[in-house]
């Protein structure tokens, strides 16, 4: 596959390979397998962000399994910025990025900056449920008229 120069049909296998390795609870092989993958899928002449953003959660959930903190930390701020890129800084897929960066720092015993990260999801997270109550009385008002 190497020599036959097909970046998506490598990148297929290595995406493939790397699930296999997780869901067998094989995050190690894993890491170098996804980080491959990102680095094809980074420099595609027009890259899917969203799969990107994927593969960024499933390199530092992979990191954080096998307890190497600091590089989960890195990949989850990249998920991070790329998210708030494509969907914006109050969308729900935002919110769970900063839960999975409160939950790595509580385990670094990092309380200050966990605590942080969990007000900041759950602002989110109540705006959007706001959001949703207002569209459902709305909805709810123009049926009772």
């Amino acid at each position: 596959m190497n020599k036959a120069g097909d970046d998506m049909i490598l990148a297929d296998i290595l995406d493939k390979l790397a699930r296999l390795h997780m869901e067998l609870e094989g995050e190690a092989e894993a890491i170098p397998l996804l980080e491959r993958l990102l680095k094809i899928k980074k420099n595609s002449p027009a890259p899917d962000l969203a799969g990107i953003i994927i593969i960024f959660n499933n390199v530092a959930e992979a990191y954080r399994v096998c307890g190497k903190y600091e590089e989960s930390e890195k990949y989850y701020k990249q998920a991070l910025a790329v998210t708030q890129k494509l969907r914006g800084k109050k969308h729900p897929a935002v919110g769970s990025i900063y839960q999975e960066l409160a939950k790595l720092c509580d385990r670094q015993r990092k309380m200050d900056v966990a605590n942080k990260y969990r007000e900041m999801a759950s602002a989110i997270f109540q705006k959007v449920m706001e959001e949703q109550e207002d569209a459902a009385g709305v909805t709810e008002g123009r049926l009772t008229l």
